[in-house]
């Protein structure tokens, strides 16, 4: 077994072998090639190496790496990628996968495995060498049955709010409307019009909503676009009249669909437009995708709670070269949190 490094510019002779493993190991599209491509495009530079393990008969993993410290790696993963961008086969013992890797980066004592999955990937699959670091709950909805039967199972308290949201709306003869983009033609203005809704609450405040002329906001067009490709990229855009109110987008690859991002006017929020805008679009999803799970890849929300109560734990690992390096580096965090104290 070996260990390749090569430029991250690289990826497209490995984006074949990205998605075998992908496909196999995880089934979710944030992991797919057509993720990644679009996260490199954007927010990749000359310190991010892509790593090739592989034996005998082919490439076993493929990791994005990044220096983290002095004598630490650290897998990549952007502010948008819910997940690190690590994939492997899920039969090989990850044990021989990191002596793999270590016995190439021969100065580093520690590779820092980020925002793991405990679904795919099971703590208990690391190297006997490393710390579990807890990180966020995320829920999820299953879609195994019809919407109405779904909507059926839920509380009380989320069917009152959402009568008494849509009783007030009629009271003003508002309508409300549902638009559904899938175009590629049609992203760039959708994200622009989500990012004007980010911009009406503290994210415009704070000067990090997306926008059509922004990083954040070049990326989920290009994303959006890649995905669409195979009508997999989704926009869902809710309204009071003419107005837009409410925006959630999405990709999916068939097996899950995952929410990426929602944006709601501020101004309207005594209608939670946001709200609204779900029990609107839930059930295409459910009908489209039926079989398969929505997934939301965030932390756990009390709104999240509404809808299900479904969590499972995403995890960072801290995978060390041997027990002695995992003593050194633990000593030399003592040190830094005591000079830091002080």
């Amino acid at each position: 077994m070996k260990t390749t490094v090569t430029p991250c510019s690289d990826f497209a002779a490995y984006s074949g072998a990205w998605d075998r493993l992908a496909a196999a190991g995880y089934g979710v599209p944030i992991l797919s090639s057509a993720f990644v491509e679009s996260c490199l495009e954007h927010f990749a530079d000359g310190s991010i190496n892509l790593a090739v393990v592989e034996d005998e008969q082919g490439i076993i993993a493929l990791v994005f790496l990044k220096a983290h410290r002095v004598g630490v790696l650290e897998t990549w993963n952007p502010g948008q990628a819910p997940l690190g961008l690590f994939v492997f086969e899920q039969d090989r013992e990850l044990t021989d996968i990191f002596d793999a890797l270590f016995s190439h980066f021969r100065g580093r004592a520690m590779v820092s495995v980020t925002q793991q999955d405990s679904r795919f990937v099971k703590s208990s699959q690391f190297p006997a060498c490393a710390d579990l670091v807890p990180y966020i709950e995320t829920p999820w909805i299953e879609c195994a049955a019809p919407f109405e039967e779904y909507w059926n199972s839920l509380g009380k308290n989320i069917k009152r709010n959402m009568r008494k949201d849509s009783n007030k709306l009629e009271s003003r003869n508002i309508s409300t409307r549902l638009n559904i983009i899938i175009e590629r033609a049609e992203m760039g203005a959708a994200i622009d019009a989500h990012g004007k809704l980010e911009s009406s609450g503290w994210k415009g405040a704070a000067n990090s909503a997306i926008a059509g002329d922004n990083i954040q906001g070049r990326f989920y067009t290009t994303l959006l676009q890649r995905f669409s490709k195979n009508k997999n990229g989704l926009v869902f855009q809710y309204y009071y009249g003419d107005e837009l109110v409410a925006s959630d987008f999405a990709v999916s690859n068939g097996k899950s669909v995952v929410i990426l991002k929602t944006a709601y006017l501020q101004s309207k929020r005594e209608t939670s437009p946001a709200q609204l805008l779900r029990h609107a679009y839930f059930p295409f999803l459910f009908e489209r995708f039926a079989g398969s799970r929505i997934e939301f890849y965030g932390k756990a929300l009390e709104w999240h709670s509404r809808w299900t109560k479904q969590t499972r734990p995403l995890y960072h690992m801290n995978v060390y070269r041997s027990i002695m390096a995992r003593s050194v580096v633990r000593s030399m965090r003592r040190v830094a949190r005591s000079s830091f104290t002080k």
